[in-house]
C-alpha cells in the first residue's frame, strides 16, 4: 500500500485514509484467462470490520457495462 491522503472528518473526529494498492501476490490458478480473480476456487477467507469473516460463493458473472 502507498499512502495517497489523509481527509480529516470533523463530523466525528476522525481520518478518512486514502491508500493504492502497489502489489498482489495472488496463486496463477486464481487468475482466469478473462484476467478475472476467482476467489471462491481458493476458499478465500473474507474479513468485514473487526470481528466478522466469511467464505465467498460465487452466484455468477454478469455482462461488462459499457457506458
Amino acid at each position: 500500500m502507498k499512502l495517497e491522503e489523509c481527509i480529516p472528518i470533523t463530523l466525528n473526529d476522525t481520518i478518512l485514509i486514502i491508500g493504492s494498492v502497489m502489489q498482489i501476490e495472488l496463486d496463477d490458478k486464481m487468475l482466469s484467462e478473462d484476467g478475472f480473480v476467482n476467489l471462491t476456487s481458493s476458499e478465500v477467507l473474507i474479513s468485514q470490520g473487526l470481528d466478522a469473516y466469511f467464505t465467498s460463493q460465487e452466484i455468477g458473472r454478469l455482462p461488462y457495462a459499457k457506458p
